[in-house]
């Protein structure tokens, strides 16, 4: 740190000068005198004025090595709170039957080991998230012991619109599999294996499901119901203006069609303009699905079996948004479904036609 003269000093710098002055003007002793006793006395004042500098400097260093001491002690501290907070963490997420279920969608993996009342707290989890509180006293009960529970939404003013998609599919298929869980007696649907294999998106088959009419029949628990399952048809994603390429339309007659790549869509080589597939190469060459008219994909048959729909089930038109259980009546009409739910072991627990 640098030091500054003080005004004592500079006083002291003066007065010598003008004891200098008045020796090589040759004034009188008594003037001398007077201000060599003025030196002294200044300097011996800036002598304990530097003293005390050094002391204040002395003391701020200290100062400033406590303050530096302290905050290391407080970094030191709060590390420790940090460390502790991961503890926490770790351990409010142990507390969780599915703690990542508002970020997700849950499948049968996450929840194949779960009893029916594991999946309904698990299903209860997602409101309890939000601080809901609940009517069935067991389920507040449970929840009231979770270190991160703070119940302050009574029931019936909970607004549910404030899930977001992952939270409401998974309270569907939760709900759907605690169903299931509840009916130890009904063995696995023969047609799960198959439905299984193709997967599910947003909770749903990827598959739809074209319900063959007058083969509904009453099977106690269930309804079982011939079907023809489909597929979306996809085009590889590379096509050139002018390519062709043939697809196969029906798997189950082994349907091919050549189509050629021209004005935005495919088209069937040979034939008018009338009959188009939307497509669009992909920029990275994968698969395309095609489409028509109002965006109806397009579909092949890949596979006739039964489905089998349990009694509980729901039936909807999701543009309507109506929904109603479903009937033997209905089931033998027929129907066309391209949202079809199921529960754990295969059974079809809502249809939904998505579409205009």
């Amino acid at each position: 740190m640098k030091k500054h003269f003080g005004l004592k000093r500079r006083l002291v710098i003066a007065v010598i000068a003008a004891l200098l002055l008045c020796g090589c003007k040759g004034e009188g002793s008594s003037k001398r005198e007077e201000l060599r006793d003025l030196a002294e006395a200044l300097l011996a004042g800036d002598g304990e004025s530097e003293e005390k500098e050094q002391e204040t400097e002395g003391q701020e260093t200290q100062e400033q090595t406590s303050q530096a001491q302290e905050g290391e002690a407080d970094a030191s501290q709060a590390g420790g709170n940090l460390a502790l907070g991961n503890g926490e963490e770790t351990a409010v997420q142990s507390e969780y039957l599915i703690s990542d279920s508002n970020i997700r969608y849950l499948t049968w993996d996450d929840i194949k080991e779960m009893s029916a009342d594991e999946l309904r707290f698990a299903r209860n989890e997602v409101y309890a998230r939000y601080g809901r509180k609940f009517q069935s006293q067991d389920l507040q009960d449970y929840f009231n012991s979770k270190a991160w529970y703070n119940g302050t939404i009574e029931a019936n003013d909970f607004n549910e619109g404030i899930l977001n998609e992952y939270e409401k599919a998974n309270i569907q298929f939760l709900k759907d599999a605690e169903s299931a869980a509840g009916l130890p007696g009904l063995a696995e649907a023969p047609s799960k294996e198959m439905i299984d294999r193709y997967g599910y998106e947003q909770g749903y088959s990827v598959l739809s499901f074209d319900l063959v009419p007058g083969t509904a029949a009453d099977r106690g628990e269930y309804y079982e119901v011939d079907a023809v399952y489909k597929q979306g048809i996809e085009a590889p994603g590379n096509l050139g203006y002018g390519d062709q390429v043939t697809l196969v339309f029906d798997e189950l007659t082994g349907e091919k069609r050549t189509l050629v790549y021209r004005e935005g869509g495919l088209y069937s080589v040979g034939e008018a303009y009338e009959e188009q597939f939307y497509y669009s190469p992909s920029a990275d060459g994968s698969p395309v699905v095609l489409y028509q008219y109002s965006d109806d994909r397009v579909e092949k048959p890949i596979y006739r079996g039964e489905l089998y729909i349990r009694k509980d089930a729901t039936s909807e038109v999701a543009i309507m948004n109506e929904k109603h259980s479903v009937t033997r009546e209905e089931l033998a009409n027929g129907g066309w479904y391209n949202g079809v739910y199921f529960d754990s072991k295969g059974y079809v627990v809502r249809l939904v036609f998505y579409g205009d």
